[in-house]
């Protein structure tokens, strides 16, 4: 599976070190790119918890995604954005047997839902959404844009008094804006309008994203453990410093 980065999907700006301080950054999209940590909740109307995923991000772009609740199952390690590998471990002991292929294929949809989830909020939301000040929340009504209409969501932003972001995008209308096709028209849109709304979301859907105002230290530690891991190649490795020196080739 080809890694794909958070910085890719959000189209980020370059990584900041700068220490957090006084001078917070004023956008969504820099918050990001300095997180250490970045949880996504995702739910649809029936309003139970579908999906819930934490990100965990580093300097020199490693990455450590977890799924399920709680702190969640590590799932997948990114080093360096040049070498991914997906956990094929079961998630809890008595688990019904799958393949490897099974379970590699678990994880990437797994891995692919949390970074989906994330663009889906930015997107909602624009890179370059101002956010409050500590202490202070922000509503306002979004749309974006689909084949034959919109989609319209009210986004929920708050930060806390130590800086923590949580940002709530909640779908709650879909909108056609192309008109039917009528008896005389050449050219009939109507069965493919009708498919893409069908894969469209339902009203209700909500996803939350919190955005941790730690900074991201400077690499996932070398001693973490890898068995039990397998890259795209099917190649394992007994720890991160391993698979870094002889996968990745991005150094210590």
């Amino acid at each position: 599976m080809t890694p794909v980065s958070l910085s890719y999907l959000v189209a980020a700006a370059a990584f900041s070190s700068s220490a957090v301080a006084a001078d917070v950054p004023a956008t969504l999209e820099a918050l990001i790119e300095r997180s250490a940590r970045i949880t996504i909740t995702q739910a649809l109307p029936s309003g139970g918890a579908v999906d819930h995923a934490v990100v965990e991000q580093f300097a020199n772009s490693d990455m450590l995604v977890r799924h399920g609740g709680g702190e969640g199952v590590p799932i997948v390690v990114t080093i360096c954005t040049r070498a991914t590998f997906l956990n094929t471990a079961p998630d809890a002991a008595g688990a019904a047997p799958l393949s490897g292929g099974q379970l590699r294929a678990i994880r990437g949809a797994q891995y692919m839902g949390a970074l989906a989830g994330m663009a889906m909020v930015t997107g909602v939301a624009g890179r370059e959404a101002e956010v409050p000040a500590a202490g202070a929340s922000i509503s306002t009504e979004k749309t974006t844009a689909w084949a034959y209409g919109k989609e319209r969501y009210v986004l929920a932003v708050s930060r806390d008094a130590v800086g923590q972001l949580r940002i709530r995008a909640t779908k709650i209308a879909t909108e056609t804006t192309t008109p039917a096709s009528g008896p005389e028209d050449r050219l009939s849109t109507d069965d493919d309008r009708a498919a893409r709304l069908a894969e469209l979301e339902p009203v209700g859907t909500w996803r939350e994203m919190v955005v941790s105002p730690h900074e991201r230290t400077e690499a996932l530690p070398a001693t973490t453990s890898l068995r039990g891991w397998v890259d795209a190649s099917g190649d394992t490795y007994a720890s991160v410093a391993e698979a870094r020196d002889e996968r990745s080739g991005c150094g210590k």
